[in-house]
C-alpha cells in the first residue's frame, strides 16, 4: 500500500490535466505578446429610398358659397393635372372632383356672343359610369336654370369632359347626379368679356 500511493497521485494529475479547458485572455496572443482587437466596425442601415415631399395644394379664387377651389397637387394628379384648378363637390363621401382649364379666378366665364363655354372635367371614382346630370342655377335663386347631360369619356373610367355654358356671372349652385350619387358645388362665374368693337368700314 505505501507504494501505490505515489502511483494514485500521478494518475489523478494526469487526469486533471486531461479535463482542463485552457482559458485564452482577448489581450494576449499565443507568442505572449498583447493583440489589439479592432472595434467593430457599426452596421451599415439600409439605404433610406429618397422620397419628395408632396406640397400642399394652395387655395385660389374663383369658388364661392361653400366651395373652395384649389390648386397643386390634387387626388387625380396621376392623370397630369396638377396644372389644373380643381374643387371637391360636397359631401366628398359622393367623390365628385371637378378640374378647371381657365385660369383662376376666373374659373368659368358667363356666355357671349363669341364665348362657347367653359371647360370643366368632371372625375367621379366612387360611381365610375352611368350619365352625369348637373342642374345649376344662381346660388341663393331658383332660376335661371341650366341642365347638362354628360356622357363619360372613353377611357379612363370616371371622367366626364364637359362645356359648362352659364348665361349670366354670379355664384352659381351646380348639382351633380350620376347613377344615384348627389354631389354639389359652387364656383363664381366671371362676366363675358366684351365683344371687340366692328371694324370701320372703308371709305369710298
Amino acid at each position: 500500500m505505501p507504494r501505490r500511493a505515489p502511483a494514485l497521485v500521478t494518475v489523478l494529475v494526469v487526469l486533471a490535466g486531461c479535463s482542463a479547458t485552457p482559458s485564452v485572455s482577448p489581450s494576449s496572443s499565443p507568442t505572449g505578446g498583447s493583440t489589439a482587437i479592432a472595434p467593430t466596425a457599426p452596421a451599415t442601415p439600409a439605404a433610406s429610398v429618397a422620397t419628395s415631399p408632396v406640397a400642399s395644394p394652395d387655395a385660389v379664387g374663383g369658388g364661392c358659397g361653400t366651395t373652395q377651389f384649389f390648386s397643386g397637387h390634387g387626388p387625380d394628379s396621376a392623370l397630369g393635372l396638377d396644372g389644373n384648378p380643381w374643387a371637391r363637390a360636397q359631401p366628398t363621401s359622393a367623390g365628385f372632383v371637378a378640374y378647371m382649364w381657365a385660369p383662376p379666378p376666373d374659373l368659368l366665364v358667363a356666355s357671349g356672343p363669341d364665348d362657347p363655354g367653359s371647360k370643366v372635367l368632371w372625375i367621379n371614382t366612387v360611381v365610375p359610369s352611368g350619365r352625369l346630370a348637373i342642374t345649376a342655377h344662381p346660388a341663393g335663386a331658383p332660376s335661371p336654370t341650366a341642365t347638362f347631360h354628360i356622357d363619360p369619356a372613353s377611357a379612363p373610367d370616371g371622367n366626364y369632359p364637359s362645356i359648362i355654358d352659364l348665361p349670366t356671372p354670379g355664384c352659381w349652385h351646380l348639382e351633380l347626379d350620376l347613377s344615384g350619387a348627389h354631389g354639389a358645388l359652387d364656383v363664381r362665374v366671371a362676366p363675358a368679356p366684351p365683344s371687340p368693337a366692328p371694324s370701320p368700314s372703308p371709305s369710298r
